[in-house]
């Protein structure tokens, strides 16, 4: 209707031409929370088209505008107030047993949880287990059934509050996207597993 002054996208599911066609209407900005090279993204396909690129990992761009590094990461204001919150005091004493989070990713294409989920089984000292997945997450029948056999687990699917998760936690282990920004800023300790290459310059 004449009224486009422009388009804030993440890149997912959207092809170059819906990008190319805005350009053409307005101003297009990309938001990447990973890291590409020459850019390319980590399958190989080329960056999608815009007049400037906000990526808190990068460092470089073949787009004019670049708004890159951690002062540009883009996260609720809610993590902030948590940031200011957090009291690695209040967090359990070696005694009581470590809370571990798991979160490797709303999809978890690789399985990355069923493989942390085996190694915790010998691990000792661990109070108990949260494992964090999306409802449509690749491999989450087979986790559930993991995790109903080991005692002190539970999985938890679409989490609602995951700031609570992160404040109840001791210790993460999880992915080095967007979520590892939050843990961050909660002031949790994480053990970080790359899912795929764009997210080496935010574990960097």
């Amino acid at each position: 209707d004449g009224q486009f002054r422009g388009l804030i996208f993440d890149g997912y599911e959207l092809l170059p031409t819906d990008a190319e066609r805005a350009m053409t209407m307005g101003y297009v900005v990309q938001f990447d929370d990973g890291q590409f090279d020459d850019g390319r993204f980590d399958d190989g396909a080329a960056a999608l088209p815009a007049h400037c690129r906000v990526n808190p990992a990068a460092a470089s761009s073949p787009v004019e505008h670049e708004l890159f590094g951690l002062e540009y990461a883009l996260l609720d204001a809610a993590f902030a107030k948590a940031h200011e919150q957090a009291r690695p005091d209040q967090k359990s004493t070696p005694g009581d047993g470590l809370q571990l989070l798991i979160a490797m990713g709303a999809r978890d294409t690789k399985n990355v949880t069923a493989a942390v989920l085996d190694a915790c089984r010998i691990l000792p000292g661990l109070r108990e287990i949260r494992v964090i997945m999306g409802a449509h997450a690749d491999h989450l029948d087979a986790v559930r059934a993991q995790v109903e056999n080991i005692d002190n687990a539970c999985l938890i699917v679409d989490c609602r509050d995951m700031i609570a998760e992160y404040e109840r936690a001791d210790l993460a282990v999880g992915a080095g996207g967007v979520s590892l920004l939050e843990r961050l800023c909660c002031g949790l300790p994480s053990l970080i597993v790359v899912q795929s290459r764009n997210q080496l310059g935010n574990v960097k």
